[in-house]
């Protein structure tokens, strides 16, 4: 079986919003010395504002 090909879409700033706020879980992707870096993060929704949780260092 062949895969369907995959495209991208802009979402809208609501639906973006909505689809956060449906989670608590999600990844954070970056640049970190010139290469892509990925973490995994904890967030709430609030207000629209999207808050990342973290730990002091």
């Amino acid at each position: 079986m062949r895969a369907e090909a995959r495209h991208l879409r802009k979402l809208p700033e609501t639906e973006s919003i909505s689809l956060l706020a449906s989670t608590s879980f999600g990844r954070l992707v970056f640049s970190r010395h010139a290469l892509p870096a990925i973490r995994p993060v904890s967030h709430v929704v609030d207000a629209g504002a999207v808050i990342v949780r973290t730990h002091p260092r």
